[in-house]
């Protein structure tokens, strides 16, 4: 069964997702820690919003972090 083609492409899709999360992940950690430095610790609901964010969103927030001047400013939609 490990041989088969099927089980190897499910295989590859599976580490694929995984590394995709993983990605997503330290790029959220890395958006929350560049932006604790100017705006301060985030509220439940801005970490909430950021968990939920697409990746697109959050690199567009990284790029926002130094035109703004709180959190709430920072993940409002633009």
């Amino acid at each position: 069964m490990r041989e088969s083609t099927t089980y190897q492409a499910i295989l590859k899709e599976g580490e694929a997702e995984g590394l995709r999360k993983g990605v997503l992940a330290g790029e959220r950690n890395v958006l929350i820690r560049m932006a604790s430095k100017r705006l301060g610790t985030p509220s439940n609901d801005a970490l909430k919003m950021i968990e939920l964010a697409s990746e697109y969103q959050i690199l567009t927030w990284a790029e926002w972090v130094w035109e703004v001047e709180t959190w709430p400013e920072l993940l409002v939609s633009r």
